[in-house]
């Protein structure tokens, strides 16, 4: 969802004005009088938002709020929160809301590791009302790269047949983490030996384009 978001930002903001995001729901300090549409072809594939009208719910800052809805302002003073952790220095990996220092890693290079220290914080209902946790914690992140895993598997590897089941083992349904800009964190489904990154295209900027271009 966040992904198709980004892709349509500015206009969606040029509509309704700034929002922030929080699963399915979008919260705005405006009132969409109106339903609203946009179209996405997203890496091929025809994609609609659609906001409807009639989904929105007025939510007032009072009394009544404080004492009552605990779900919504739960999932406000999240959004708060993580907002607040966004305009920071430190950088959001994966799709939980767990921020990290990636500027001053802890280097373990005998080991292959990097060790990024963070946080996360939420917001819950206990007897004592709303409570804000905040904890710290660690990402840990191998230097090792994908590339050379598999050059490492495929010396050691007797056949082909051998090679491709042990990248399998190795990679599929694992997560990965970009290391450039955000440090992006990726889950792999599966992995395909009949194609190259040179051979598959998507859609970008309405252009289809390899894989290899893209990260070029």
């Amino acid at each position: 969802m966040m992904k198709l978001l980004r892709m349509k930002w500015k206009a969606i903001e040029s509509t309704i004005g700034p929002f922030v995001p929080s699963g399915k729901t979008i919260m705005t300090l405006n009132e969409i009088t109106e339903s609203v549409t946009w179209k996405i072809n997203a890496r091929g594939d025809n994609v609609e938002i659609k906001i409807p009208h009639e989904s929105g719910k007025a939510i007032y800052l009072n009394d009544e709020f404080v004492n009552k809805d605990n779900d919504v302002k739960q999932m406000i003073f999240n959004c708060i929160i993580n907002q607040a952790f966004r305009e920071t220095t430190l950088k959001q990996i994966g799709r939980s809301p767990r921020f990290f220092d990636i500027s001053a890693p802890i280097d373990l290079s005998r080991q292959n590791l990097l060790i990024m220290p963070g946080f996360k914080a939420s917001a819950f209902q206990t007897s004592m009302g709303c409570t804000l946790a905040l904890d710290s914690i660690f990402k840990f992140m191998c230097t090792t790269t994908c590339l050379e895993k598999i050059k490492e598997m495929k010396d050691r590897s007797h056949s082909d047949h051998q090679f491709e089941q042990m990248v399998k083992l190795e990679f599929t349904r694992k997560s990965v983490i970009g290391n450039w800009g955000n440090k992006r964190t990726y889950i792999v489904h599966d992995v395909d030996f009949e194609k190259s990154v040179s051979s598959v295209k998507f859609t970008y900027n309405n252009v289809e384009v390899t894989i290899a271009d893209y990260f070029k």
